[in-house]
């Protein structure tokens, strides 16, 4: 089986065997765990919550944005962290980790800079 293989450092197991029902069926999953695990089913009542701080009024020391605000903007950073993790999954696979790695620290810089 595929998980039964052994390779030394320098080659790659491709999952030749895996139907392509099989492919999506595993990129299903990961979008489900993404979500979860990012807070986009859970988490929004944290953040978008009449009692929030980005919701609460600047005199009572929050942002005093609306919740059509916040919505736009959490709806906005979980669509782009959506879209991301396929194509670092290609990087990933085709360049390895190191590389995965960088990327990913630079998207960030990137975004911090914003």
């Amino acid at each position: 089986s595929l998980m039964n293989r052994r390779c030394s450092s320098n080659q790659r197991i491709h999952p030749t065997n895996m139907s392509q029902a099989h492919r999506i069926s595993l990129v299903v999953v990961g979008c489900l765990q993404v979500s979860i695990a990012s807070g986009i089913i859970f988490g929004w009542s944290a953040v978008g919550g009449e009692s929030s701080f980005l919701t609460t009024a600047p005199e009572e020391g929050g942002a005093g944005l609306s919740t059509v605000t916040t919505t736009e903007i959490f709806a906005q950073a979980a669509s782009i962290a959506m879209m991301g993790t396929p194509g670092l999954g290609f990087v990933l696979d085709r360049l390895g980790p190191r590389a995965c790695s960088v990327l990913s620290h630079l998207i960030v810089l990137a975004g911090v800079h914003m």
